[in-house]
């Protein structure tokens, strides 16, 4: 119980006493808010991810503060050395109950990061008028007023439209100013865990501004994005092709175009046989199919691919589409699962997935019913879009996103709310912190907080995500609906698309003709593979009747049935080896699947060698199980008779010395 957290507490004090609040790190702190306030409780971790504990930096005052279910008020934990907080005589566990006659509270259930919101508020209206905050205090049960003087003279964000401000300008200035200042020669962003995640969404909240003066580090970050060729993760696969497409679309640079024709492509190898899309790059997810995030993301990529007249993969793409809203579509849907599957209910902890989705039906036009739900689910939730799973941030960018394309009052009364997380982020001109959220589920022993957004990198998101908050009701970009290709360099639209036509037409006319000629020839396999890209990618209705008619000669060749039973084979194999990269407990389901499906196939009868090998495991790991809880119950009862033999003993022994 509370002797773990002591432990960890003698361990780290030293080594958090020296921190500079740069390196904040709320893992370490809430130790010492345990040990400070004699909080009984195991695993005190989990305090800081159910919303039991609150850390918040203090804006320009230099320092953080943290907020309590159990007790009211904004509680000081670390100030900096030159800051205003310090100077005006604030010490730590000092307990600040009211700013400006204004009582704080305690962080309550409701969808609310509690008293860090009206601290916040109370903070950005000082800046632009009175300079000063009238504290309240509590230290060591005595109450004291402190009044801070603040130094730096910001304004106030605007009530109506807190975009045209003069304070959100500057502020926007000061991240984007630092941002392009962490670019690496390379045109990357820092960012970890084998992905180049951050540097395309530092790409796309760079093009979100609509200013052509950042098209020099655009330009690097596009180049050395296309020239990624390894994934290790879904997630990067889909935003490189996002970010791209958006470049493509702000600039009409062919060489992208020509890169999201190969994106598009890979994107569907990330597919399986059930249409799931998993977290790591072409295999499956946890105890699922599917995985939620990048099954989303991947629709969205493959929605702004086809907005930019990349001729996607539509079998893929409709398989994918169809397993998240399901067959018949679930039109009363405003959400999308963990698991990846649409249904109806609160936002929860997916802002991050439905905001995504809402912003590709939002593009591609499909499903206005669902996109209609979607926006109206954000609407009423615009408190918690941070309550994420892993990666808090990608709830705020995406929301922000969604909601500015889908609900302009919607989108202002979100600003107007994280208006006052903006200002405690804001330290100094070359400080912005990341700021936690109330709640983020984490997972013991496992993962998930906000280790996501570690691994993308602190720094870095703590200036995306205001670019993109502030720049968001300007739909500059593709996937707010921008219609509008070359925009940023004013190219012309017309003659690009006229280009990208008349490269379609060759690639269609010049397989075409590759179809024919080994349908003809009776290359039946060599003729399925064109055929097949042909429907998959320009089934369209110029086009469709002469690949219908294209399929029944190959269908009627003599050596059809001979390669369809090869493509069967083929078929086979790949769904048992995707099916053997999901997890043991969901396993044997897909397995049992796939020899329905394909039956008298050498997939088939590995899955039926698999599934008796993995029966036999079970029923001997079973009968070990038995066997050894028998040997337990028999070693107990024996136990018991030994202690009953034993007492009557003493029982005789002590009858005897009393005669």
């Amino acid at each position: 119980m509370k002797h773990h957290a002591l432990i960890l507490f003698l361990l780290l004090t030293n080594f958090i006493s020296a921190k500079e609040v740069e390196n904040f790190s709320p893992e370490e702190a809430i130790i010492k808010v345990v040990h400070q306030y004699d909080i009984d409780i195991d695993l005190s971790l989990k305090l800081i991810f159910r919303g039991d504990v609150l850390f918040s930096p203090l804006g320009q005052l230099g320092g953080h503060a943290f907020s309590m279910k159990s007790q009211p008020g904004l509680f000081i934990y670390q100030t900096s050395k030159s800051g205003t907080a310090r100077q005006s005589g604030l010490k730590q566990w000092d307990q600040i109950i009211s700013v400006n006659g204004k009582k704080l509270g305690t962080i309550d259930s409701s969808q609310d990061e509690g008293p860090i919101v009206l601290f916040g508020h109370e903070l950005d209206q000082a800046e632009g008028s009175s300079m000063k905050l009238e504290l309240q205090v509590i230290r060591e049960g005595e109450t004291i007023p402190i009044t801070i003087q603040l130094k730096k003279k910001r304004g106030s964000f605007e009530t109506s439209d807190p975009l045209t401000g003069a304070k959100a300008q500057e502020l926007q200035d000061r991240v984007l100013k630092i941002l392009k200042k962490n670019q690496a020669r390379s045109g990357l962003w820092e960012t970890g865990y084998g992905s180049q995640y951050t540097s395309y969404l530092a790409g796309l909240a760079l093009i979100s501004t609509g200013d052509s003066k950042h098209l020099t580090e655009i330009r690097k970050c596009a180049k050395a994005c296309i020239d990624i060729d390894e994934y290790s993760w879904t997630w990067g696969l889909a935003m490189n092709t996002i970010f791209l497409s958006e470049y493509f679309w702000a600039t009409g640079d062919m060489q992208a175009y020509r890169k999201l024709e190969e994106l598009s492509l890979e994107l569907t190898k990330c597919v399986g046989p059930t249409g799931g899309i998993g977290h790591k790059y072409t295999s499956g997810t946890y105890d699922s199919d599917s995985f939620g995030a990048p099954s989303v993301l991947c629709q969205l990529a493959w929605s702004a691919c086809a907005q930019c007249l990349v001729a996607v993969d539509n079998e893929s793409r409709n398989k994918s589409f169809d397993r998240i809203l399901g067959v018949p579509s679930r039109l009363e849907s405003n959400n999308v699962s963990y698991g990846g599957s649409a249904y109806r209910g609160g936002v929860g902890e997916s802002a991050f997935r439905t905001s995504v989705f809402g912003l590709s039906l939002g593009l591609s036009r499909w499903e206005p019913q669902v996109h209609k739900n979607i926006i109206q689910l954000l609407e009423k939730n615009y408190k918690s879009f941070r309550y994420i799973h892993a990666t808090p941030s990608q709830g705020t960018i995406f929301s922000a996103l969604c909601l500015a394309h889908g609900s302009t009052d919607g989108y202002n009364q979100y600003l107007n709310y994280v208006k006052s997380r903006l200002t405690v982020a804001w330290e100094d001109n070359d400080l912005i912190h990341y700021v936690y959220p109330k709640k983020a589920r984490y997972n013991f022993p496992g993962g998930g907080g906000w280790s996501g957004d570690g691994v993308l990198g602190f720094k870095n998101l703590a200036l995306i995500e205001p670019i993109i908050i502030l720049n968001a009701k300007k739909k500059n970009l593709l996937i707010q609906g921008n219609r509008n290709m070359g925009w940023l360099k004013k190219k012309d639209a017309e003659r690009a698309k006229n280009d990208i036509y008349d490269l379609h037409q060759r690639n269609y006319q010049s397989t075409l003709k590759q179809a024919e000629l080994n349908i003809r020839s009776g290359q039946t396999n060599q003729a399925e593979k064109y055929l097949s890209f042909l429907e998959k990618h320009y089934a369209y209705q110029p086009t469709r009747d002469h690949l219908v008619k294209l399929r029944n000669e190959l269908t009627d060749h003599r050596n059809w049935e001979r390669a369809e039973k090869k493509n069967r084979e083929k078929e086979a194999e790949e769904y048992f080896e995707w099916a053997m990269n999901l997890r043991a407990s969901i396993r044997g389901k897909f397995l049992t699947k796939l020899m329905e499906l394909y039956p008298d196939t050498q997939g088939a009868h590995k899955a039926a060698i698999k599934l008796g090998s993995e029966e036999s495991r079970s029923k001997k790991e079973a009968k070990d199980k038995k066997k050894e809880k028998d040997q337990e119950q028999e070693d107990y009862e024996k136990d018991i008779k030994d202690e009953e033999k034993k007492r009557r003993r003493m029982k005789k022994k002590k009858k005897e010395n009393d005669e």
